[in-house]
């Protein structure tokens, strides 16, 4: 949060879209009193800090799911890699002469 606050800009990487819908349930049910880290003195440390923690966990959620969130922001760079994709497939189509060759390895 202090990140957002301070203004600066913050990114997610997510493995693929099937590892975010079947994260998306406990995702939108987080919240701060239940994280965990290997020093639990570090758990404490953190809790101390945050005086409203459902103030916490709703700023939380906008900062994950809200227009201008980090999942949002997600969706639109899978967007660039996907045209990042098909501009290498183009490049495989011009490269193959027409002869179809590329169909027969490229995987969807």
């Amino acid at each position: 949060m202090e990140a957002d606050s301070a203004g600066l800009k913050q990114h997610v990487q997510v493995h693929s879209r099937k590892v975010l819908k079947d994260n998306e349930e406990s995702l939108r049910t987080l919240k701060v009193e239940d994280m965990a880290a290997s020093n639990a003195d570090d758990v404490d440390f953190i809790l101390n800090r945050i005086s409203d923690k459902r103030v916490f966990n709703k700023r939380l959620q906008q900062l994950i799911f809200d227009d201008h969130g980090l999942l949002k922001n997600w969706h639109q760079l899978d967007t660039l890699h996907q045209m990042h994709e098909i501009g290498n497939l183009l490049k495989w189509i011009m490269a193959d002469d027409g002869l179809g060759l590329v169909w027969k390895y490229w995987v969807s």
